[in-house]
């Protein structure tokens, strides 16, 4: 598979790898009085301002991957997003205490060539 798409499983290793403090998935709830509740995806700026890729937002149990700009963030919702560790952080403290961050738990397979696999600490 690596020999096909050898960029792209390069891109997963490095995002699997929590060693790797440049790139991140985070997650976090839009609560009520959150900046972005209410708003359109497009209309936040995220990627414009801050770098940050809307993965999906989980709604009611029902995960819409790569939602649509035109979709609205309602409180509740739990949103996935990708990004810089330095755009995520930027986003975080610009939105405060009312929609905290927290990292993406997520199962870790050993990915071939990652610091698991290879027996280093992760």
């Amino acid at each position: 598979m690596a020999a096909v798409k050898p960029a792209t499983i390069d891109f997963v290793k490095k995002i699997l790898d929590w060693n790797n403090y440049d790139v991140k998935l985070e997650e976090f709830q839009v609560e009520e009085q959150c900046t972005l509740a209410n708003r359109k995806i497009r209309e936040t700026g995220l990627r414009e301002t801050y770098g940050i890729q809307i993965m999906a937002i989980v709604r009611n149990d029902v995960t819409m991957a790569n939602p649509s700009p035109e979709e609205v963030f309602l409180p509740g919702d739990v949103v996935i997003a990708f990004g810089t560790a330095e755009g995520l952080g930027r986003l975080e403290s610009c939105m405060g205490i009312s929609c905290p961050m927290k990292p993406l738990k997520v199962n870790r397979p050993v990915v071939p060539g990652s610091a698991a696999e290879q027996g280093r600490v992760i």
